[in-house]
């Protein structure tokens, strides 16, 4: 009877560890189980055709949007594979969804919450995205996030006339996901522009001001107090900061439709990895600056303290107070935050020109010409060349008898001397779609000659229209036509110019980039020169020469190159 009893109670203590065991275990798949699943589609397509100017930060904002949802926004590190499409084929972009598909129906059989955010940067018009040389309407699109079993859609387009859109109908989650507060259904689209709109790259922030002021949102500059950036906080932020930056010459369009309670989260600073903390007293613009001098984020700071997570790296921060302007450089490491107060920056008098006044969006732009890139890539915008040259000239003379004035590699009437010299061309390129610049050429070179143990210089200038073309990326091409004209002087006293008139005269170059950013281009080139000069030259008083010379012109040259371009999605 007691051996019965002993085995009843063990068998009950068996019973209730492992109920109690399978309770734990319950109780810790459901931590990790958050209430929301958030999946993301994010598209950058530089190219859209061969009408269409090749793009530059389509492809980055896409990796860098995406890169702020998995690290602050709430995609599972389990959800992160295949969510970036970089230049997909309508195909590709199909079956993506027809993967979405599979993983929303497996979470709702398991009664989970969704959430799908879906970003399009590239090139559109009135009528679809452009993928490539295909075409995805507005209404296919939205029909098929619409047919998805997303409890909500989150739709951000940075395109030209997006604003079509709106009218056409490893890692544990973060906290906010486990809201169950949070019962929303619906959608929401964000576009960069109106209907007729543009979106425009600017390579400083190597973005538009659209995603630009996306991103500086979802980091945490429009977040509320608890450190979370909720949509419709999003949403006034990018539309005032739009506005500020274009003159309220863009205008994004939003068209939310939710049902329920709550307020859809986005991203939450508290997980982010690094951070700066701005102290409340800190009131005014902010502009953040990385090692490479790119713009990272820019906001105006209302008072309050406010968070703004960024990678670990050295960072320039910039602060405009009152007129006055202060800045504070800072090496930002994983898993610091940063506090910075009004003490932690120092008065600077030399501020960098993109806090200059930008008209119209038009901003300040450098961009090297080695990127250019074919087919069709927009090369609106000013052209600066600063070019010296080394070279050798072939100066062949009709007219008299040299001999007894110019001696050179025993041919009579031809001489070969070394010669240097420097042009600046400057020039704008009108065209969206051909990669092409129209420029003004003004060009100086002096020919070192040895005439008879004697040594004289001729000098000539070349001024003309011309356009410089690329064909393929890191290669320049260039034409040039005009007038050229004598500049000759000499130090032989017995040698004499009684008359120089200039000619007609061509130059074609050919170059090679050899080290680019966006802000600066080098390159080395090679450049065959004709030109003509008539002339009348005395020895001794007595005429030699009344003719013409022709220059031939072979020479390598180095150049810097500046360029202000706009281009538009």
């Amino acid at each position: 009877m007691i051996h019965r009893k002993i085995k009843i109670i063990l068998f009950s203590t068996a019973f209730l560890l492992v109920l109690g065991l399978g309770s734990l275990f319950a109780q810790e798949q459901n931590v990790n189980t958050a209430i929301t699943r958030r999946l993301g589609i994010f598209i950058g397509a530089n190219y859209g055709g061969s009408t269409s100017s090749i793009l530059h930060f389509a492809e980055s904002d896409a990796q860098a949007v995406a890169t702020i949802f998995y690290s602050m926004g709430g995609i599972a590190q389990t959800d992160r594979a295949d969510s970036v499409l970089l230049q997909p084929s309508m195909a590709r972009l199909n079956a993506r969804f027809d993967e979405i598909d599979r993983e929303l129906a497996v979470s709702k059989s398991s009664g989970q919450r969704t959430e799908l955010v879906f970003y399009y940067a590239g090139h559109s018009d009135k009528e679809a995205l452009f993928l490539g040389s295909e075409r995805y309407r507005y209404g296919d699109l939205l029909d098929r996030l619409e047919n998805t079993e997303a409890d909500m859609k989150i739709i951000i387009l940075d395109s030209c006339h997006s604003g079509v859109a709106t009218r056409s109908r490893g890692d544990d989650p973060p906290s906010f996901l486990f809201d169950e507060s949070i019962a929303v259904e619906g959608y929401a689209i964000l576009t960069s522009t109106d209907e007729k709109g543009e979106s425009d790259e600017f390579s400083d922030i190597r973005s538009t001001y659209f995603t630009h002021s996306l991103i500086t949102g979802l980091r945490g500059a429009a977040a509320s107090g608890d450190g979370r950036v909720t949509l419709s906080a999003l949403r006034s932020f990018v539309d005032n900061e739009i506005k500020i930056r274009t003159l309220a010459d863009q205008r994004p369009m939003f068209d939310i439709k939710m049902n329920g309670t709550g307020d859809i989260v986005l991203t939450d600073t508290t997980d982010a990895s690094a951070s700066f903390l701005f102290d409340d007293e800190i009131t005014g613009k902010i502009l953040v600056q990385d090692a490479s001098s790119y713009i990272v984020a820019e906001f105006t700071k209302e008072p309050g303290p406010r968070t703004l997570a960024l990678e670990p790296g050295d960072y320039r921060i910039w602060h405009l107070r009152g007129g006055s302007l202060y800045r504070a450089d800072r090496n930002l490491r994983r898993n610091a935050a940063i506090l910075l107060r009004m003490r932690d920056f120092s008065r600077d008098r030399s501020p960098p020109s993109t806090l200059q006044a930008r008209s119209r969006g038009a901003g300040v732009n450098f961009f090297d010409e080695s990127r250019i890139n074919s087919p069709g890539f927009t090369t609106q915008g000013l052209y600066i060349d600063v070019q010296p040259d080394l070279g050798l000239s072939w100066n062949k003379i009709d007219g008299k008898d040299m001999t007894n004035v110019l001696i050179s590699a025993g041919m009579r009437g031809i001489e070969i001397p070394v010669d240097f010299g420097a042009a600046v061309k400057a020039g704008y390129g009108f065209f969206d779609t051909l990669p092409l610049v129209f420029l003004m050429e003004m060009a100086t070179k002096w020919h070192m000659i040895n005439p008879n143990s004697h040594y004289m210089a001729l000098g000539s200038g070349f001024a003309g229209p011309g356009v410089v073309y690329y064909p393929i990326p890191l290669i320049q091409l260039g034409l040039s036509i005009g007038y050229t004209f004598p500049l000759n002087r000499t130090n032989v006293p017995e040698i004499e110019f009684i008359e120089s008139r200039g000619g007609f005269g061509w130059n074609i170059s050919a170059a090679y980039a050899l080290r680019d950013d966006s802000n600066h281009s080098w390159l080395l080139g090679a450049k065959f020169t004709n030109a003509n000069h008539s002339m009348v030259m005395a020895h001794n008083g007595e005429t030699v020469l009344n003719g013409r010379q022709h220059i031939f012109d072979l020479g390598i040259f180095c150049k810097y190159s500046y360029r202000q371009v706009i281009k538009k999605k």
